[in-house]
């Protein structure tokens, strides 16, 4: 008996959720896109889609750096997750360097619209749904060559949202299906790109992408509120609501309408205190119907459109502004008083230029009401050049002219008018029935942006570990890269948002991270958890096959593969001639 002990051969190697992500990709059509696009070059012996399951795989495992990537793939049954082909030592730098090179040459934008296609044809996808649209900047490190191949993003000083405008960027604009998560359209652009010019470019992108009997509401920031933009989603058929910036006389015309309503306005919605002895921020209002200009494709002149905009008072935004007003108020005062010492450093000769500098200073005050004179004093004149004789008269006076500012009080009709402006937000949209769109409908739609500036979109791709910094020194193979993170947030949005309709579906809860407590709204990192002690066993003995057994396996992770519609022998095995569901 013991001599067949010895016999016995033992590996264990861990899986964690990996299993998970590759047979995801699978499910969506990732791999069939790539195989499809990307045909595999007889000379290699893994292509190209191998390799990009490889980076997704460390991407959602721990990132490490691309060049290390043969190392950490040593840790890991690249057999079983990738394919029985691959071996550790196939995915070096400069074989996954190629990989992105190809990525860029096959178009990251024809190569991600693909994937949404396949998706958005499946009969199970929903026909009545958002899709939430942003942008931010990434910073780089390090000298990038001028030229660049066309379309490539170059990295270029710009506005930075990273607060680093020491360091060149990359703008990075993202469109995620509000429903799944799914990211739809994903632009990398030079540095110095305007959000103008990305927002055109996602809408142009989505038109050719959702299907016509779709019923898709664009949710973007104030950024969209431009005439060009707005013409372009209505001569498509698409839906918007957007932030209406501070700039636009039809958002004060919407504050002042809903001003003068009583006291009583709708909730609309609300958010909980942290703390049990704070009141909770409510959100009150109602909307009105405006017009507003907007400007179709192809046409020179804009036209008088009506919309709906829905003026919101927010509880937090007033007591923001209560909190800051003192402050307000002090600064601009010494401002005043500042620009009036200066003013009178220097005396005016003229009674003329003196008022002028005058009636000036007294527009300065927005929150003050000013008043002041000119008073004039005379000072001794010039003496002439040179000594002068002891029985010379003294010099003539001169006439000189300074500004004495008299009173400066608070305007209450000014504070209240920026009270006004302040407390409240203003959203515009085309979906002009309230039965089916009421205005808490509307409100709630927006407030789910946090879908892509959080962590199912910048967020998760900014973190320490994942898309910034970039240390990619050729712009097509930031682009290649791009995609990769991309269709890795495509795979952890899946999971995590299907994993949480399930439950909803069910009413049902899955554990915490410390296995004590149990959430029905897991994020993807807490799914993950839930997989962390599964261990991949290898039993061989002399004269047979490899026989492959499952540690560590539980009731919660059958109910997650079960969720995604998966079977328990994705986790010992990759079947890549799977076809996509659906």
């Amino acid at each position: 008996m013991v001599e067949e002990l010895d016999d016995l051969g033992i590996r264990a190697q861990p899986l964690g959720h990996l299993p998970l992500v590759t047979a995801i990709l699978d499910d969506l059509g990732v791999t069939a896109v790539l195989d499809e696009l990307l045909p595999k070059d007889p000379r290699s012996k893994v292509s190209d889609s191998d390799c990009v399951t490889a980076m997704v795989l460390n991407i959602l495992g721990g990132r490490t750096a691309l060049y290390r990537m043969e190392q950490w793939t040593k840790k890991l049954p690249v057999d079983v997750l990738i394919g029985p082909h691959c071996e550790p030592e196939d995915f070096t730098d400069s074989r996954l360097a190629k990989t992105l090179d190809h990525l860029f040459s096959a178009g990251t934008d024809t190569l991600l619209s693909s994937v949404v296609k396949l998706y958005l044809s499946r009969e199970d996808r929903p026909k009545t749904y958002s899709i939430h649209q942003d942008t931010t900047s990434a910073k780089v490190f390090g000298a990038y060559e001028n030229e660049a191949p066309e379309w490539s993003p170059t990295p270029r000083f710009g506005y930075s949202k990273d607060h680093r405008p020491d360091l060149k960027q990359i703008v990075f604009g993202l469109t995620l299906h509000g429903s799944l998560g799914l990211p739809m359209v994903s632009t990398m652009f030079d540095g110095n790109t305007s959000d103008k010019y990305m927002n055109g470019f996602h809408i142009e992108s989505l038109a050719h992408l959702l299907p016509e009997e779709d019923e898709v509401t664009l949710v973007a920031d104030s950024k969209l509120v431009d005439a060009a933009l707005l013409g372009a989603l209505l001569d498509q058929g698409m839906h918007f609501i957007s932030l209406v910036p501070r700039t636009f006389g039809a958002r004060a015309a919407a504050v002042e309408l809903l001003a003068a309503e009583p006291d009583d306005l709708p909730e609309l919605g609300r958010t909980p205190a942290r703390k049990r002895s704070h009141p909770d921020t409510l959100y009150r209002g109602r909307s009105y119907d405006l017009p507003f200009m907007v400007r179709r494709p192809g046409s020179a002149e804009a036209e008088a459109t009506q919309l709906r905009f829905l003026a919101i008072h927010s509880d937090a935004l007033a007591a923001k502004f209560e909190a800051s007003l003192p402050a307000k108020l002090d600064k601009e005062r010494r401002h005043i008083e500042k620009r009036l010492r200066a003013l009178n450093n220097k005396p005016f000769s003229c009674e003329k230029d003196a008022q002028k500098a005058l009636d000036k200073l007294l527009t300065t005050g927005t929150l003050h009401i000013l008043a002041g004179h000119v008073e004039g004093f005379d000072v001794p004149g010039k003496r002439p050049r040179g000594r002068p004789r002891v029985d010379a008269p003294p010099p003539e006076m001169e006439r000189r002219y300074r500004l004495i500012l008299d009173d400066c009080t608070q305007d209450a009709d000014a504070i209240d008018k920026l009270r006004r402006s302040k407390s409240h937000l203003v959203l515009i949209t085309d979906h002009m029935d309230r039965d089916s769109h009421s205005d808490a409908d509307l409100l709630a739609e927006y407030r789910h942006q946090h879908l892509v500036e959080g962590t199912c979109g910048f967020r998760w791709l900014k973190g320490p570990t994942q898309l910034a910094p970039i240390f990619l020194k050729k712009p097509a193979r930031i682009a290649g890269l791009g995609l990769v993170f991309i269709l890795a947030l495509m795979v952890r949005n899946y999971l995590q948002f299907t994993v949480r309709g399930k439950l909803s579906e069910e009413e049902g809860t899955l554990p915490y991270y410390d296995r004590k407590r149990s959430t029905d709204t897991p994020t993807a990192e807490v799914i993950w958890e839930l997989f962390s002690d599964l261990v991949l066993l290898v039993l061989t003995t002399p004269g047979s096959g490899p026989v492959l057994r499952l540690q560590g396996f539980s009731k919660a992770q059958r109910r997650v593969l079960t969720m995604l519609g998966l079977d328990q022998a994705v986790l010992v095995g990759r079947n890549k001639s799977r076809a996509p569901s659906g």
